[in-house]
């Protein structure tokens, strides 16, 4: 009687965790590549790179002293599904490793933001992706603290939000924030896609 009673409520829990079968269908398709591949459609990766940020993957192997492999970087447009993800996405490191079950990472820039955007910003902009990316770094949002200076100025490359022109005016700004991809590690990434407003 013990055993039948145990058996019972087993099933019943079996049966009102898993919900209705539909509903579990309708995840599992969800989770699924083909899923994936019907919503981002020829959207889903980019074999080879833009050979317009070129400039920008060549001083960050120079920068971090070692060749970072196979890293498609390519322009798309806001209404690409990885940037609809979240609003004003300026660039994005996505792993592929996460919904399409291959070893594969690109960044993708948005199109529509990128010329708002001053040099200096795009350069910041790419190496923050690109440290997601190849150096697997963290969002980090700290900022400098100034007494004298009523705006704040993000103190990592890798602070969730584009660096404001303001910080990236004053000589050695820049390099203050592309050198910093030549320190140690940071904390390893969960996420890997960004919000760069």
């Amino acid at each position: 009687m013990q055993i039948l009673l145990t058996l019972l409520i087993i099933i019943l829990l079996a049966i009102s965790a898993c919900g209705p079968v539909e509903n579990r269908l309708q995840y599992e398709w969800e989770k699924s590549a083909e899923y994936m591949d019907r919503q981002l459609g020829n959207n889903r990766f980019f074999e080879e790179s833009d050979p317009f940020f070129d400039v920008y993957k060549n001083k960050f192997e120079e920068y971090i002293n070692r060749d970072m492999g196979r890293m498609p970087i390519n322009f798309v447009n806001s209404d690409h599904p990885i940037m609809m993800m979240q609003t004003d996405v300026a660039g994005a490191c996505v792993d592929h490793s996460t919904t399409f079950l291959l070893d594969f990472k690109e960044i993708l820039v948005n199109r529509n933001t990128w010329d708002k955007y001053t040099e200096e910003q795009k350069w910041t902009l790419i190496f923050h992706e690109l440290a997601h990316c190849v150096l697997d770094w963290a969002e980090h949002d700290d900022t400098k603290f100034d007494p004298f200076d009523f705006w704040s100025c993000p103190k990592s490359i890798m602070h969730s939000n584009m660096i404001p022109e303001w910080c990236l005016n004053e000589d050695g700004e820049l390099d203050y924030y592309l050198n910093q991809v030549r320190q140690p590690k940071r904390e390893k990434l969960i996420l890997r896609d960004t919000n760069q407003k």
